[in-house]
Formats: C-alpha cells, sequence, structure tokens
C-alpha cells in the first residue's frame, strides 16, 4: 500500500506475533521507538549527583538508594514503592538548622552542643544529655527540677516570687543530720576574701552571724559577728556573754539576768521590782525614787544622801551606833525616848560633860578626877551639904577621921 492506512478510534493492530521491520527512530511524542533507540537511550544511562559528585547510571545498572542508622530510613514495597523517611529516634552528627517551627512530640536526645537561635518551646519532656546552655532568654512554664549536686547562678540580680525560701530538703527528714542551715556569702574585707554565714546553728539551736565562717562539710564554725538593729522583741530569755552598750532608752518587760559587767551611760529607769544576786557598782550619782530591796550587802565607798532609812533588825527605842566593821546595830543597853536616855552597866566620860537637869545616880559612883560642883553639893537631901556662896559644909551625922586633921578653927 503505497497510500497508507488508518485504523480507527479504539481499535488495535494485532500483528500476529510478526515483527514490524524497517521502521524509522521516532521523533515526535506519540511515535513509536524502535529496539535500536531504546537500548541506545538505555544505554547511555542518566547521571546522579549530589551537587558535588556525579554518578551515571546505565542499563542494568542497579540504583541503590542507602539509609543511615537513626538518620534515614529506605524501604521499598512490594507495589513498586520507594519509602525515604526519619526514624523514630534520630540521630543528627553534625549541626541541625530548623528556620521554621519544629514539633518533637517524643524525647529529644541531645548528647553534644546544640543551639537554638530561634523561640523553643517543649511540651513534652526534653534530656539533654551534656551542657545546656542558652545564651538568650529562657521561659519555663511548668516546674524545673534539678537533681545534680550543684546549681550555680551567676546572674547580678535574683527575683523569686515565693516569700518563704525552704533549705534543707523537699521531704521532712526522718532524723537529725547535725548540719547547720543557712545562707553563706563571699566578699572581701579589704585585704583578703571572706566567707560569711547566717542561719541556724544545728548543735546549739540558735540562729548565728559569723562575719569569717569556716565551713566543714555544712557545719560552720567561727567568731560570732556583730549585728545593728533598729529595735528587737525578745520573749524569752536573752544572755549577753559581753558589753552591752545602749546609747538610746531601752524598755526591759521581762526578767533581765546580767551574768557580767553592764554600764549604762544615761538614765537607768526601773520601774518595777528588781532584784540583784551579785554586786552592783555605781560609779556616778544615782537616784532611786522607789523602794529598792538590796537582799545582800550593799556597799557605798563615797558619801550617800538620803532622806529617809529603814534597817529591818533595829528595835525600836534604842540608839543606833557602829559595830563590827562598822555595820549599823543597837543595843538593849543604850535606850532613848525622847526624853530620857538610859544606860544599863558603866559609862565611861573621857571629856566635860555638861547636865542641863538633874543627874541621877542610883549605885555607887567613883569620880577619879575633880568634881566641880558650882551649885553647891546636896547628899541625901541635907546628910552632907556644901553651901555655893560660902563653902560651908554641914555633916547631919558623926565625922569620923582616921588619919591626921588640920582644923583653923572649931566650934561646937
Amino acid at each position: 500500500m503505497s497510500g497508507g492506512f488508518v485504523v480507527a478510534a479504539s481499535q488495535t493492530i494485532n500483528a500476529g506475533s510478526n515483527k514490524i521491520n524497517n521502521v524509522t527512530d521516532p521523533t515526535a511524542a506519540q511515535d513509536a521507538a524502535t529496539k535500536a533507540y531504546v537500548d541506545n537511550a538505555s544505554s547511555a544511562g542518566f547521571t546522579l549527583s549530589d551537587g558535588t559528585t556525579g554518578q551515571v547510571i546505565s542499563g542494568g545498572d542497579t540504583f541503590l538508594v542507602s539509609g543511615t542508622a537513626n538518620e534515614v530510613n529506605v524501604a521499598v514495597s512490594a507495589t513498586d514503592t520507594l519509602t525515604i523517611g526519619l526514624p523514630d529516634n534520630v540521630t543528627v552528627a553534625g549541626v541541625l538548622t530548623v528556620t521554621g517551627n519544629g514539633t518533637v512530640g517524643g524525647t529529644f536526645a541531645v548528647t553534644g552542643a546544640q543551639t537554638f537561635t530561634g523561640a523553643t518551646t517543649m511540651s513534652s519532656n526534653a534530656t539533654v544529655g551534656g551542657t545546656l546552655q542558652v545564651s538568650g532568654d529562657t521561659t519555663l512554664d511548668g516546674n524545673l527540677t534539678v537533681n545534680g549536686t550543684t546549681t550555680t547562678v551567676n546572674s547580678t540580680t535574683v527575683s523569686i516570687d515565693d516569700p518563704i525560701f525552704n533549705l534543707g530538703g523537699d521531704t521532712a527528714p526522718s532524723s537529725d543530720d547535725n548540719l547547720d542551715r543557712g545562707v553563706i556569702f563571699q566578699y572581701h574585707n579589704g585585704s583578703a576574701a571572706k566567707k560569711g554565714f547566717f542561719g541556724m546553728d544545728d548543735s546549739a539551736s540558735e540562729f548565728v552571724y559569723i562575719a569569717d565562717a569556716t565551713d566543714t562539710a555544712s557545719v560552720m564554725s567561727g567568731s560570732l559577728g556583730n549585728m545593728a538593729m533598729g529595735g528587737s522583741r525578745n520573749t524569752g530569755n536573752s544572755t549577753i556573754g559581753g558589753t552591752s552598750t545602749v546609747t538610746g532608752t531601752s524598755t526591759l518587760t521581762g526578767a533581765v539576768t546580767m551574768i557580767a559587767s553592764a554600764t549604762i551611760g544615761t538614765t537607768l529607769g526601773v520601774t518595777g521590782a528588781t532584784t540583784l544576786s551579785s554586786t552592783l557598782a555605781v560609779a556616778g550619782a544615782s537616784t532611786l525614787t522607789g523602794n529598792t530591796t538590796v537582799g545582800g550587802t550593799l556597799g557605798v565607798t563615797g558619801a550617800t544622801t538620803m532622806s529617809s532609812a529603814k534597817v529591818s533588825d533595829l528595835t525600836p527605842g534604842r540608839v543606833v551606833l557602829a559595830g563590827t566593821a562598822g555595820e549599823i546595830e543597837d543595843s538593849g543597853n543604850l535606850t532613848f525616848d525622847g526624853s530620857t536616855l538610859a544606860v544599863t552597866g558603866s559609862a565611861s566620860v573621857s571629856i566635860n560633860a555638861t547636865i542641863g537637869g538633874t543627874l541621877a545616880v542610883t549605885g555607887a559612883t567613883t569620880i577619879s578626877g575633880l568634881l566641880n560642883a558650882n551649885a553647891g553639893i546636896a547628899v541625901d537631901s541635907n546628910k552632907f551639904t556644901v553651901a555655893d556662896s560660902t563653902g560651908n559644909t554641914a555633916i547631919a551625922g558623926t565625922l569620923a577621921v582616921t588619919g591626921a586633921t588640920s582644923m583653923s578653927t572649931a566650934s561646937t
């Protein structure tokens, strides 16, 4: 047939296992291809390149797509399907750069250094096997638990909303570990670095402040430091082992016990009862406006002025005198009722004595010196009298003279 033929639409040509020879190479998209054309195209192959290294895939070659453990999975199914994907656990040996949002629904394990330049949100658990370094701001919406041995915060400013710190563990201890509780701080005093401490001394159950502290496995030691306060309220006992200097007014409403010296530079006002178990030394002037009871000895080295004084072991009506070691005492042998001075026992007068009234002597009297009676002498009214103006002597009884007697005149 020189003019050719056309097969109607939707019809087929059956060559009956015969060949169609002398077919030219195809030029149009819908032209039939010859065996030579196909073999030539297949043997020429194609180049597979990663952008740097190229590899020609020729006819008959096997095109192998290899995966990497924990990085890329490759699978060929029976339906001539090639599947390339990521495994459940992915290991990135180099740098992983994610320019958009990334969501990790399970565990995200990083064994080396990792840099996140944008915002990172973790809605599930995150385990970091190495060092986690964050150069920008970090916000934790959940709880933060640190199970390591040391937590270091190098911030210049730390702000915590919680008004109460819990030290010593997150659960109640079951026994006494004999460790102190508190805060250690570092400072320099101008000549050397120091470590200070304030907190509870476990052994003494006291709150202490140590300016130069030594930390021995959480047991602090050192000399107690000074403290300045605007005010203080003590509901229990207070012990001051050294000097307590009070420059302003202090009010003590409870019992105060001082086991050492106390120096008061201004006025000490005591409105209630005060008990001194030791010596009270007053170097300056003191004014006591209320009652004062001294249970021991009151020693006064200087002059003392008292508007009145009451000594409880004295007896009314007795004259006070200085006893042993200068103690004030009285005696029943010396009394004075306001008008009469009574002396029981001997009385010795070593200088002149003037008696404005009558001297009554009921017992024997011995005068070793001169008796000067300017108004005369009368013994038992008229038994023996000496006249004041003349000196005449009258004896109502017998005058017995045992020795020599000289008389200028004598009359009977």
